[in-house]
C-alpha cells in the first residue's frame, strides 16, 4: 500500500510540476477533502488526468495561436509590408521561414526595412550570407507579395505587353519637323488598332497640348477627362503618350507616379494591368474584358493611380477614386454622365497636311504622297482614311457628300456642337475641333473640299451666318469657306464686284474723304490650287519663292491664323485679308512683311489689298493712319511704284455673281471701246489738245468703261 501510495505521490508532483499554476487549486481541494486516504488516491488520480488533458489543449492553442500570427505575418501586402520596421520584418521573415530563424536576425542585423527588403533580390541575400536553400524560399515569397492582388481574380501574365511597356518606359521621343515625333519602337501593345504606323508612336503637338492639359487638370482636383476628336486621327494610340508620361515619371510637377495603371482597351475586348515588380521594372497583366469588374479593382480605389479607356461602344466609364481618362468620340454617350460633377473635356485636333508630310516616311501605307495629299483636300487630317484602301476612301467621301445634305448639321456645328443628335448623326467628316492649348476649342470645316461641298449644297443658307453680328466667329467661318469661293469654278460665273478705295483728302486733312471707284471683277478662275499652309514659315516660303517665279502657277495659300494683315494669297503680289467689319485696320507687322517678301527685290513692284467683306462695299472704311502708312510705301523712292487697296462684298446668292461673257460678247465690247478711244483722240485733236496728259486721261475713261461694262456683264 505504501509503495501504491509513492507511486501516486510521484504522479502528484510531476503533475503539479508540470502545471503548478494552473491546478494549484485543484490539488489543494483533493489533498483535503474525504475521511478515506483510498477514496482520495482516486480522486487524485481522476484530476491528474483532467490536468493532463488540459495541458495538451492549452499546448495545442499554444501552437495554433503561433501558426495563427505566422498566417497573419503572410497575409500582408507589398503594400503593407512596405511600411514595416526592422522589427517587423524580422517577424514576417521568422513566418515566413520558421526553421531558419537566422535568416530574420541577419536581416534585423543589415537594418533591412519593409521598402528595402520589397526590392531585395537574391544576390543581395546572398551578399548577406543567406544560404541558398531559404535564399530561394524568401526570393520566392518577396515576388508572390510583389504580384498584383487582381492575379488570383483572373489577370495573367502578359509577355508582350511586359516587353512593350518596359520598351516605352526607356523611349525618347525624335523629332520629324513640324511639331511631329515620333518614338521609334519594337513592340506594340497586342491590342487593335495599331497599323497606321506600326510599333511607332507617333505623337504631335495637339496629342502633347492634350495631355499636358490633362494633368493640369488633375492637379487642380478634376477627377475624370474626356479626350474628345474626331474619329480616325489617333486617339487610341494618343493613350499610349499618357502611358509613356506616368511609367517615365515625365509629369509635372506635384503629379505623382502611380503604382498602378489600368488601361481598358474595349475595341480588342481586353484589359491591361501596369505595375512595378520586382527590381522597379514596370510588368503586365492581361484580363478579357467579359471577366472586368472595375467596381472589384482595388487599385482603382487608390486617387494616385490611373484608369484610361480607349472607348469603342457607347459606354461611360464608372466613377472610381483613380485618376481616368476616355478617349473617344464627340458621341454624347460615351462621356456625358461621366465628366458630370467632376470632369471635364480636353481636345484633339485632326492632322494638318504639314504633319502629314513630315510623319509619311514613318506610315505603313500603299497610298502615294500625291495621292494622300489630294485626299486630304477633300476629307481632311483624318489619318485613317488618308492610309486606306481606295474602296474605304471612296465610301468616305460619299459618306460626307451625304452628311452635307442636312443644313441643320452645319448650323449646329457653326454653334460649335460636333455632338451626335437625336438621330445619332455626328457632322465629323466635315467639321473638326481646333484648340491651341487642348482645352478651349472651336469647331472648323475639315477641308477645302467640304467647303466646296457646303457652299455648292448651301450657299444662299451660309450667308446670313456669315453675317451674323451676334455670333464672333462668323469671321473665321467666312475665312472657311473663302478658299472655296476664289478656287472653284461657278458655272456661268466669273468674278466678284470690286471697288477701288481711295483717300480724296489733301495731306494735312483731319480726316479722310475716302472715294470709292468700281474696277476690273475679283476673278475667280478656273482650275486653280488651294494650298492650306499650317505654319507662319510654310506660308513665307511659298510666298518667297512666288516672288522669285513671278507667280503664285495656279495656286491660292491660306495663311494660318494669325498670320499678320491677309488670309489667302491670291497671287505674288495680290492679297486678301477677309472681315465681317465695316472697318478694318492694316497691320503694322504686314507692313513690314510685305517689305520683307517685294521691298527688297531690287525691282519695282505693285501690291493689290483686297478686303472680302459682307456689308456695302461703300460703306467699309480702312483704318485711316494704316491706310496711308500703307500708301506710302509707293511714293517716290520707294520700294513700290503702286499699291491699291480694293474692297469686295462676298455674293448674297450664288445667281448674284457676275454672269461670264462669252467670247462674241467680249470681242464686241472691246470692238466698242476701241471706237472710243479713237473718238476720243479725234476729239482731243480738233480741239488741240494733243499733249501726253489728256491722252492719257482719255485712256483711263475707257478702261473705267470697259471694267464697269465687263463687271456689269453687260446688263
Amino acid at each position: 500500500m505504501a509503495k501504491r501510495g509513492g507511486k501516486v505521490g510521484t504522479t502528484v508532483l510531476l503533475l503539479a510540476g508540470l502545471w503548478l499554476g494552473l491546478a494549484g487549486s485543484r490539488w489543494a481541494l483533493a489533498l483535503t477533502a474525504g475521511p478515506s486516504r483510498p477514496g482520495a488516491l482516486k480522486r487524485l488520480h481522476a484530476t491528474a488526468l483532467t490536468l493532463k488533458a488540459s495541458s495538451e489543449d492549452v499546448e495545442r492553442a499554444a501552437t495554433e495561436a503561433k501558426a495563427g500570427l505566422d498566417q497573419d505575418w503572410l497575409q500582408k501586402t507589398a503594400e503593407e509590408i512596405q511600411q514595416f520596421g526592422v522589427d517587423e520584418v524580422r517577424d514576417w521573415a521568422q513566418a515566413v521561414l520558421p526553421k531558419n530563424t537566422g535568416v530574420a536576425e541577419t536581416l534585423y542585423r543589415q537594418k533591412v526595412d519593409g521598402e528595402a527588403l520589397v526590392e531585395l533580390t537574391s544576390d543581395d541575400m546572398k551578399e548577406m550570407g543567406i544560404l541558398v536553400g531559404p535564399r530561394k524560399v524568401l526570393a520566392k515569397r518577396i515576388a508572390a507579395v510583389s504580384a498584383p492582388p487582381m492575379a488570383a481574380s483572373g489577370f495573367q501574365d502578359d509577355s508582350e505587353a511586359t516587353e512593350f511597356i518596359r520598351e516605352l518606359a526607356e523611349a525618347t521621343p525624335q523629332d520629324l519637323g513640324e511639331g511631329v515625333q515620333v518614338f521609334n519602337l519594337k513592340t506594340s501593345l497586342p491590342v487593335k488598332p495599331y497599323g497606321q504606323s506600326g510599333p511607332k508612336l507617333l505623337t504631335r503637338n495637339t496629342t502633347r497640348r492634350a495631355w499636358q492639359a490633362t494633368f493640369e487638370l488633375m492637379k487642380g482636383g478634376i477627377e475624370r477627362v474626356a479626350m474628345l476628336g474626331v474619329p480616325g486621327i489617333g486617339k487610341s494610340r494618343n493613350l499610349a503618350l499618357g502611358l509613356w508620361h506616368l511609367v517615365t515619371g515625365e509629369l509635372p510637377d506635384g503629379t505623382l507616379q502611380p503604382k498602378a495603371i489600368v488601361f481598358e482597351a474595349r475595341q480588342s475586348g481586353k484589359v491591361f494591368l501596369f505595375t512595378k515588380g520586382q527590381g522597379g521594372q514596370w510588368k503586365a497583366q492581361r484580363l478579357p474584358i467579359e471577366d472586368w469588374k472595375p467596381s472589384g479593382c482595388k487599385h482603382l480605389e487608390d486617387p494616385d493611380n490611373w484608369y484610361l479607356v480607349d472607348a469603342f461602344k457607347a459606354d461611360n466609364p464608372m466613377m472610381l477614386g483613380a485618376k481616368t481618362v476616355i478617349a473617344c468620340s464627340p458621341d454624347r454617350d460615351h462621356y456625358s454622365h461621366f465628366v458630370k460633377d467632376g470632369g471635364q473635356c480636353v481636345f484633339v485636333e485632326a492632322f494638318l497636311w504639314a504633319e502629314v508630310e513630315a510623319c509619311y516616311p514613318e506610315l505603313k501605307t500603299q497610298v502615294e504622297k500625291e495621292e494622300m495629299r489630294q485626299r486630304f483636300q477633300q476629307v481632311g487630317g483624318a489619318l485613317r482614311t488618308l492610309v486606306a484602301d481606295k474602296g474605304i476612301y471612296d465610301e468616305a467621301v460619299q459618306l460626307q457628300r451625304a452628311e452635307a445634305e442636312d443644313f441643320t448639321t452645319v448650323e449646329r456645328a457653326f454653334a460649335g456642337d460636333l455632338n451626335t443628335d437625336e438621330k445619332k448623326r455626328m457632322p465629323t467628316r466635315l467639321f473638326t475641333y481646333r484648340s491651341v492649348d487642348g482645352i478651349l476649342r472651336n469647331v472648323s470645316v475639315c477641308s477645302p473640299g467640304a467647303a466646296a461641298l457646303l457652299v455648292e449644297k448651301h450657299y444662299d443658307k451660309l450667308v446670313p451666318l456669315w453675317c451674323d453680328p451676334s455670333t464672333p466667329r462668323s469671321r473665321y467661318w467666312l475665312e472657311d469657306f473663302v478658299g472655296a469661293l476664289l478656287t472653284k469654278l461657278w458655272a456661268g460665273k466669273t468674278g466678284l464686284a470690286a471697288f477701288e478705295v481711295t483717300n480724296a483728302a489733301n495731306a494735312a486733312a483731319k480726316s479722310a474723304q475716302w472715294n470709292y471707284r468700281q474696277v476690273i471683277d475679283l476673278q475667280v478662275k478656273e482650275g486653280l490650287q488651294l494650298l492650306e499652309c499650317d505654319t507662319d514659315h510654310i506660308f513665307d516660303a511659298r510666298w518667297r519663292e512666288a516672288v522669285q517665279r513671278g507667280s503664285l502657277e495656279g495656286r491660292v495659300l491660306h495663311s494660318p491664323e494669325n498670320y499678320p494683315g491677309i488670309d489667302y494669297l491670291l497671287e505674288f503680289n495680290h492679297g486678301i485679308s477677309v472681315t465681317t467689319s465695316l472697318q478694318h485696320g492694316i497691320a503694322k507687322a504686314f507692313r513690314a512683311r510685305l517689305e520683307e517678301m517685294l521691298g527688297n527685290t531690287g525691282e519695282s513692284r505693285s501690291f493689290t489689298l483686297t478686303f472680302l467683306i459682307t456689308g456695302d462695299p461703300q460703306k467699309f472704311t480702312p483704318k485711316g493712319n494704316d491706310f496711308k502708312a500703307l500708301m506710302k510705301m509707293a511714293e517716290e523712292g520707294k520700294s513700290f511704284d503702286n499699291i491699291c487697296v480694293q474692297v469686295v462684298q462676298i455674293p448674297k446668292t450664288l445667281n448674284s455673281l457676275s454672269r461670264k461673257l462669252c467670247c462674241g460678247e467680249i470681242w464686241g465690247v472691246s470692238a466698242a471701246l476701241a471706237v472710243t478711244f479713237v473718238s476720243r483722240l479725234c476729239i482731243l485733236k480738233l480741239s488741240g489738245a494733243g499733249s501726253s496728259r489728256p491722252m492719257a486721261e482719255a485712256w483711263s475713261e475707257t478702261q473705267a468703261q470697259q471694267s464697269m461694262v465687263v463687271s456689269r456683264g453687260l446688263q
